[in-house]
């Protein structure tokens, strides 16, 4: 499970920090406020929580431009407006 949970993470930070320059790391504070984050879990023995996959996945959708479209593989979330709260 976290293998497929760190893949759509990766997409997503992909494909984000492509479409606007910026560095993975800098693409991990925005959304995950952790610049390491995909250094650290690439270390196998290293794993995050659901918690911060939600997180960091709710961030994208909320902050996604509208001109990139969505990794298709990837399911986005919902935003419910009492989350963005």
């Amino acid at each position: 499970m976290k293998t497929q949970l760190l893949r759509h993470l990766t997409a997503c930070a992909s494909a984000y920090g492509h479409e606007n320059n910026l560095s993975q790391r800098d693409v991990a504070a925005l959304a995950l406020g952790d610049r390491i984050f995909f250094e650290r879990v690439e270390n196998p023995e290293k794993t995050f929580t659901v918690r911060t996959y939600d997180r960091g996945m709710l961030w994208f959708s909320k902050s996604w431009p509208l001109t990139l479209p969505w990794p298709d593989d990837v399911p986005r979330p919902r935003i419910i407006e009492s989350m963005v709260a």
